[in-house]
């Protein structure tokens, strides 16, 4: 008994790490059929890590960013848009998470698809 819970439980957190990295990394479509808005006060625009910019909205959790890999994200700078957003209603566009990534331990982490002031689209991807 006890060489089968040596082999066993190893094998089994293994399996279990592997689970939830995938439903972390599980990729979402971008596309507007797929799409859900948020509208909220821009409360700051930072740099975060990777050199992505996250934006946090007033009375709303989780982190909102604009990937850097993105070629719509190159003309973009943090003090431009802090300058412009912060205090600011605005409305985000996001990908709507599949059931694995409802799942995710990161979904509070949200990528931007769409981000824009009244009328005007200051990013998107869509």
């Amino acid at each position: 008994m006890k060489r089968f819970s040596k082999i066993f439980f190893p094998v089994f957190l293994a399996i279990m790490f592997l689970g939830v990295l995938f439903f972390a990394l599980f990729k979402v479509d971008v596309n507007r059929e797929n799409s859900k808005d948020i509208h909220g006060i821009v409360r700051s625009v930072k740099l975060g890590g990777m050199k992505d910019i996250v934006v946090s909205l007033k009375d709303e959790r989780g982190v909102f960013y604009i990937t850097n890999a993105s070629a719509a994200a190159a003309a973009l700078t943090v003090e431009d848009l802090s300058e412009k957003l912060v205090n600011k209603s605005v409305t985000l566009t996001y990908a709507k998470p599949q059931i694995f990534s409802l799942l995710s331990p990161v979904t509070s982490t949200i990528h931007i698809t769409e981000l824009k002031l009244g009328e005007e689209i200051i990013f998107s991807e869509l």
